[in-house]
C-alpha cells in the first residue's frame, strides 16, 4: 500500500514538473507572440508561426493589452495605418492594430466585438476594401485555429475558450517552439510590432532579392489566378443573395450600429490601392461591382449617420481613385535598387501613405500640396459625381501612362505559370 502511495506521488510529482517544464519553455520561446517575457536574440525573437497563427495571436494580444482605440480592416490597413500616430490625436490609449489579414467584414465585426467585451472601445478607424465583401468564404480567411470560428457566433470575453492554456501546455505549442527556436538564423524581427502592425522587414528583404517590379507582378498574378475580383458562378461577388441583405454589408451595418448605440468614435475609409489594381478590378470585368459596392457602403453610413447629431456624423472617406499617389510609377523590371515611395506592391500601401491619410481625415486644416486630389469624403450627395469623375481619371491614366495598362493588361493575355509568393 505504501509502495503504491509513494508510485503515484512520484507519478503525480513527475507529471507537474513536466508540464511546469514545458509550460516555462513555451512561456519563455512564446512562439505565438502573446506574453512577451523575454526578448532573446537568436532564441525567440523572430517567430514565423505567428504569420500562420496570427488571427488566434492577435486574440490574445487583446486580452493582454486591452485597447481602447482600434485600427479594423485586412492586411493593408495592417501594414499602412499607424496606431500610434500623432495625428489621430483623440484616441483614448492603449491603441492596437486589429487588422486581420485576409478577413473579411464578419471576421472584422467578430474580433470589434470581441475586444468591446474586454473593455469598452472608444474609437475606431476602419479601413475597407473591395475584397473583405465578396461572397462565399475564402480558404485563406479561414486560416487559424478552430476556436475563432466561434469568435462569430460568441463575441462576449466569458464565450471565448481560454486558449492560454493552448499556448503554454499543447504539443502543438511545443513543436511551434522548437520551430522558432530552429528559425532564427540571426533574424531580429517580429511578425508583428508591438501595436499589431506588420513588420515589413520581409517586404524590403524581398525587394532587395527580386526588385519592386517583381513584387508588383507577383501580387497581381496572385489576384488574377486565384480570380479575388471575378464574379463567381452564379453572377455574384459582393452577395450571397440580396445586394441589401449580404453577410458582409450585414456585418458593415452591424458594427456602425454598435458604435451608434455605444458612443464609440468611428472613421471609415476605402483604402488607396495602386491604380494598377483598379485596372485589374476593370479588367476583371468587375468594375461595375465596385461602384455598386461604394454607392452601398455610402447608403449604409447614410442610414447610421441619420441615428446622429450632425456634428457627430461617421466620417467617409474614399482614397481609391487615380492621383498622385495611387499612380507613382513603379521602377522597370531589372532594377532592384530603386523604391518606391508610397506602394510595396500594387495591392498594399506603405506607413507614408497611411499617415497621410490620416493627416487627410484628422487635419482638415492641413495645406501639404501632396494631400490636393488625394482623398474625397463621401456621402449620398456626391456618390454619383465621384463615381463619374473615377471614370474620367481611368481614361486619363490610360492616356498618360499607356505602357503600364498595355502591361496590367498582359497578364490577362496568358496564363500564369507560376504563382510567386507576396510575401
Amino acid at each position: 500500500m505504501q509502495k503504491n502511495y509513494q508510485f503515484g506521488l512520484y507519478t503525480v510529482l513527475t507529471t507537474v514538473i513536466i508540464f511546469i517544464v514545458i509550460g516555462g519553455f513555451n512561456l519563455v520561446i512564446d512562439p505565438y507572440g502573446v506574453y512577451r517575457l523575454v526578448r532573446i536574440p537568436g532564441v525567440n525573437v523572430y517567430k514565423p508561426v505567428v504569420y500562420t497563427n496570427s488571427r488566434w495571436a492577435k486574440a490574445q494580444a487583446i486580452e493582454m493589452i486591452r485597447p481602447r482605440s482600434l485600427v479594423l480592416g485586412d492586411s493593408r490597413t495592417e501594414i499602412g495605418i499607424d496606431p500610434d500616430s500623432v495625428y489621430w490625436r483623440h484616441r483614448t490609449s492603449p491603441s492596437y492594430n486589429l487588422s486581420i489579414a485576409s478577413g473579411n467584414m464578419q471576421d472584422t465585426l467578430a474580433y470589434f466585438k470581441y475586444a468591446n467585451s474586454i473593455v469598452p472601445i472608444k474609437h475606431v478607424i476602419l479601413g475597407l476594401d473591395l475584397l473583405m465583401f465578396k461572397a462565399g468564404n475564402n480558404p485563406m480567411q479561414r486560416a487559424g485555429f478552430s476556436w475563432l470560428e466561434g469568435l462569430q457566433q460568441r463575441p462576449r470575453a466569458t464565450d471565448i475558450p481560454k486558449n492560454r492554456t493552448y499556448g503554454l501546455f499543447s504539443l502543438n505549442a511545443s513543436k511551434a517552439s522548437i520551430q522558432t527556436i530552429l528559425a532564427q538564423h540571426g533574424r531580429d524581427i517580429a511578425p508583428f510590432y508591438a501595436n499589431g502592425m506588420r513588420d515589413t522587414t520581409p517586404l524590403v528583404d524581398r525587394q532587395a532579392r527580386v526588385g519592386v517590379k517583381r513584387q508588383f507582378l507577383a501580387s497581381e498574378k496572385n489576384f488574377i489566378y486565384r480570380h479575388m475580383y471575378a464574379r463567381t458562378p452564379t453572377g455574384e461577388f459582393l452577395y450571397a443573395a440580396h445586394p441589401m441583405h449580404s453577410p458582409g454589408l450585414d456585418a458593415f451595418r452591424e458594427l456602425l450600429d454598435i458604435c451608434v448605440k455605444s458612443n464609440i468614435d468611428i472613421v471609415v475609409f476605402i483604402s488607396p490601392v495602386h491604380a494598377r489594381q483598379l485596372e485589374i478590378i476593370r479588367n476583371e470585368g468587375s468594375w461595375d461591382i465596385f461602384e455598386e459596392w461604394e454607392r452601398q457602403i455610402v447608403n449604409i453610413v447614410d442610414l447610421a449617420n441619420k441615428q446622429l447629431p450632425k456634428n457627430d456624423a461617421i466620417p467617409l472617406w474614399d482614397f481609391a481613385d487615380y492621383n498622385a499617389i495611387t499612380m507613382e510609377l513603379p521602377p522597370a523590371i531589372g532594377n532592384k535598387q530603386a523604391s518606391m515611395k508610397w506602394y510595396w506592391e500594387s495591392s498594399h500601401y506603405k506607413s507614408a501613405v497611411g499617415e497621410i491619410i490620416l493627416e487627410k481625415i484628422f487635419d482638415a486644416k492641413s495645406k501639404k500640396p501632396i494631400l490636393n486630389g488625394f482623398g474625397t469624403p463621401l456621402d449620398k450627395r456626391t456618390i454619383e459625381a465621384h463615381l463619374s469623375e473615377i471614370r474620367r481619371q481611368q481614361q486619363n491614366y490610360a492616356n498618360m501612362f499607356p505602357g503600364e495598362i498595355s502591361d496590367v493588361q498582359s497578364l490577362f493575355a496568358r496564363p500564369v505559370r507560376k504563382l510567386l509568393p507576396i510575401n
